[in-house]
């Protein structure tokens, strides 16, 4: 009986680790894109994302404030826009999406824009944006 013990606490010794635990977030490979731009006083943000033959781009995070004023951050895939924040839904305060735990993925050979649309007279906008491509 008490080798039967000791054999069941080395086999979950064993085992357990070789489980592993589910990953959070996901993890960023190829080429990283991650990148943060502030625009001119009333000027939009825009960063551009260039296609490459047989690859894709991995949008994970995008966030997003502004110096003064609100704005509205989008994400267009191959002149497609695929998502939009609320109206007025970047402010002061950084706010941010998140595709987890999968990333927006484009079509291989498809580009990737993400804009921030201008603040607001005499304000100034700030993109930053977690992306990879492979």
């Amino acid at each position: 009986m008490r080798r039967l013990g000791l054999l069941c606490c080395l086999l979950l010794c064993l085992v357990t680790p070789a489980i592993g635990w589910d990953r959070v977030t996901p993890e960023q490979a190829g080429t990283l894109l991650n990148s943060t731009t502030t625009g001119a006083t009333n000027t939009a943000v825009t960063k551009t994302i260039a296609s490459v033959t047989n690859q894709r781009i991995h949008l994970y995070g995008l966030s997003a404030f502004c110096s003064a004023g609100s704005s509205t951050v989008t994400v267009s895939e191959g002149g497609t826009l695929v998502w939009t924040s609320t109206t007025g839904g970047v402010g002061t305060t950084m706010n941010g999406a998140a595709w987890t735990p999968v990333p927006h993925t484009t079509a291989p050979g498809n580009n990737l824009v993400v804009t921030l649309a201008t603040c607001g007279g005499g304000n100034t906008g700030t993109l930053n944006i977690e992306a990879d491509q492979w």
